[in-house]
């Protein structure tokens, strides 16, 4: 739980950075990721691509937090459509504090990706516990 509110608190922070800020921060990781994939200079990624992917890679550790949570609380992991309403309500949220931020604006698409990346990171969480449950089923038998 306590990691699930620090991602959280890792989302509304950047959420809360003027754009001035957002933007630079953005730029420096496109252009350290591009030196390390072409230190030739050949490939240049975007910042809106690092943008977008930061958005879907946040909300996907966001949705693995809270399918733990939710799981370890309430011993299911049935609780999948909880988890991800939950991640969508935080997407909103994330997005409105931006509508009170310098420079920035609240996006339909950035909220529809969001939720995408929750839905991941339930799905992930999903997918371990199934192997792990596999795995155990086969080494106790």
């Amino acid at each position: 739980m306590v990691l699930t509110l620090l991602v959280l608190w890792f989302i509304f922070s950047n959420s809360a950075q003027v754009a001035s800020v957002s933007a630079s921060r953005s730029n420096t990781v496109a252009q350290q990721i591009s030196e390390i994939l072409s230190p030739s200079g050949e490939v240049q990624l975007s910042d809106k691509l690092v943008r977008k992917s930061a958005h879907f890679t946040e909300y996907a550790a966001l949705g693995i937090c809270l399918a733990a949570t939710m799981g370890a609380f309430f011993f299911t992991f049935q609780l999948w459509p909880a988890t991800l309403l939950i991640g969508a309500f935080t997407a909103f949220c994330d997005e409105t504090i931006q509508l009170f931020t310098a420079g920035r604006s609240c996006q339909l698409s950035d909220m529809l990706l969001d939720t995408c990346g929750v839905a991941f990171g339930i799905f992930c969480v999903f997918v371990g516990y199934k192997i792990f449950s596999a795995l155990r089923r086969a080494f106790m038998n």
